[in-house]
């Protein structure tokens, strides 16, 4: 019988968990296998349809993710405040990071006017499809409803965020991994 390390971490035996550090270069096989097993599972067990709309009922679930929202903008405004005083580094990755702060911040002040409109709009604002997606602002367009309907487009806040963080962290990864190459300590 194999030792419980040989077959987590590998041996020279394995073609699918070669050993670290032996500098074999994996077959074509262990590029083929794995994509091909993920689609299998994956079609075999379809995932649950996952809409990226979250309904609160009245009023304590609005009230408590308001407030979320309240509590993230803080988080965000006092970090982006931190690192403009107190600056980690003046790297891209810093600035980045940064902008995804601020497009956060914006985010949540977006979240928080279009989450009050909600609630303070007439009923007959709204006309209620079949389904979520069908839903429609009935006229006229006053100033409330025109606000409603932009402030509806958070991803206008949100993307720009996601992306500014990803480009952040993925910038301080490369300048760790650049460090540690020039000490000689690469991983």
């Amino acid at each position: 019988m194999k030792p419980i390390e040989s077959i987590l971490v590998g041996n020279s035996h394995s073609p699918l968990f070669p050993s670290p550090g032996r500098g074999k270069k994996k077959s074509w096989t262990v590029h083929l296998f794995y994509p091909v097993f993920a689609l299998l599972l994956f079609s075999t067990f379809p995932p649950a349809p996952a809409y990226g709309v979250q309904v609160h009922s009245a009023p304590e679930g609005l009230y408590v993710h308001q407030m979320a929202h309240v509590f993230f903008a803080g988080a965000m405004l006092f970090l982006f405040i931190y690192l403009k005083k107190f600056p980690l580094g003046h790297s891209t990755a810093w600035r980045h990071i940064s902008l995804s702060l601020f497009f956060f911040l914006l985010w949540n002040i977006n979240a928080l006017i279009v989450h009050t409109l909600d609630v303070h709009l007439p009923k007959d604002a709204i006309i209620a499809g079949t389904d979520f997606w069908s839903r429609r602002l009935a006229t006229p367009f006053d100033l409330e409803r025109w606000i409603y309907f932009i402030t509806k487009h958070d991803h206008i806040w949100c993307v720009p965020a996601i992306l500014f963080l990803f480009f952040g962290t993925r910038a301080l990864y490369r300048e760790t991994k650049k460090g540690l190459r020039n000490q000689g300590r690469e991983e």
